[in-house]
């Protein structure tokens, strides 16, 4: 499933982003010249003004051993699955900002869980979604990914965006934990369950709602391990899941 918002700030020449929860989300066009974004006037449609924020109490906890001090969270955007946070951190050496951006999708599992990505194999061949990435302005070779749902098991969650993006069915117990990944700590709070579907068969229902999704490419996995080698692929969820994919097949970390 994905989600789109799109916001523009005033004052620091033009920044905005289009959010799609490709949970390898491309925040660049946020950073400009510098690490953080200071916040102006927030223009969307359907979004509060930044100078209507208001003032929350942090919800991730951030320990003193850290060395880093939340001491408040503003939120400047809000829709049906992110927030978008100004945060004011320091540390214990003196350094201060004070509208740390933060984006954060809404739900997230006790374990910290918000997201899944899934590698659809079948016949020693993979399947990768062509998809156009709207704030990078092109498309890229990626995995079927999308949020996890209010109660949803992770292995549930990657089994249906498994359906919704690709038609393809599997069963939750056959799925192939691939651990987790952080896509892009400095901006996104969030972490995503990876998976290899190894049992994918036909007889599922595609659901063709979400903009810029196409049909997928199926690549053989001989030809996978050379695109991977060759630095053909640039979504970084997708690069870890298929290190870690082919780590297993040979029975080591990472084959490369």
């Amino acid at each position: 499933m994905e989600v789109g918002l799109t916001v523009s700030f005033e004052g620091n020449n033009y920044a905005a982003i289009a959010l799609a929860p490709s949970f390898s989300l491309l925040l660049g066009a946020l950073l400009t010249g510098s690490r953080q974004v200071r916040l102006g006037t927030l223009v969307s449609s359907g979004g509060r003004n930044a100078a209507e924020h208001a003032t929350i109490r942090p919800k991730m906890d951030f320990p003193k051993k850290q060395g880093v001090a939340l001491n408040r969270r503003n939120i400047v955007f809000e829709n049906a699955r992110f927030q978008v946070f100004a945060d004011h951190i320091a540390d214990s050496r003196g350094n201060e900002i004070l509208d740390f951006l933060v984006v954060a999708p809404r739900n997230r599992t006790v374990a910290n869980l918000t997201g899944v990505l899934v590698i659809p194999v079948q016949d020693s061949q993979i399947l990768f979604l062509n998809a156009y990435r709207h704030p990078i302005g092109r498309r890229v070779l990626e995995f079927p990914r999308g949020f996890i749902d209010a109660g949803e098991e992770p292995s549930e969650a990657a089994v249906r965006e498994l359906n919704e993006e690709t038609g393809l069915v599997c069963e939750p117990g056959s799925l192939v934990s691939l651990g987790f990944v952080h896509p892009d700590p400095g901006v996104l709070a969030a972490r995503v369950a990876l998976f290899a579907a190894t049992d994918c068969r036909t007889g599922g229902s595609r659901v063709d709602d979400e903009i810029g999704i196409d049909e997928g490419i199926w690549i053989s996995v001989a030809e996978a391990q050379r695109m991977l080698r060759g630095h053909e692929f640039e979504e970084a969820s997708t690069c870890v899941a298929l290190h870690r994919y082919f780590g297993m097949m040979v029975g080591i970390e990472s084959a490369f």
